[in-house]
């Protein structure tokens, strides 16, 4: 079913060397991983993106750009994906 689709969608995820990819393409990926995050997809999918955020800075400007719109999603995100979403902000909050 749905979580079985969640799975396999994250695990295409794992190995992605992203300091090969463009700050578009990485910005394009976390919104992707966000919205999956958001309908109860595995968080650790966001863990490589998350790792690297102040290491590089193809990684770093679109997570600090994707913040404040997260931020102002918030109120508008159904109850049951907030907990996830306030982590995920959590987690950006010392973005550099």
């Amino acid at each position: 079913g749905y979580s079985k689709w969640l799975r396999v969608f994250c695990r295409q995820f794992k190995n992605i060397d992203y300091q090969s990819c463009d700050a578009k393409v990485i910005e394009l990926i976390f919104r992707y991983l966000v919205t999956v995050v958001l309908i109860g997809g595995d968080y650790d999918v966001l863990r490589p993106l998350l790792d690297k955020k102040n290491r590089d800075k193809k990684i770093r400007e679109p997570l600090r750009r994707a913040k404040p719109v997260l931020e102002s999603l918030l109120p508008y995100v159904p109850l049951g994906s907030r907990d996830n979403l306030r982590q995920i902000l959590n987690d950006l909050s010392d973005v550099l």
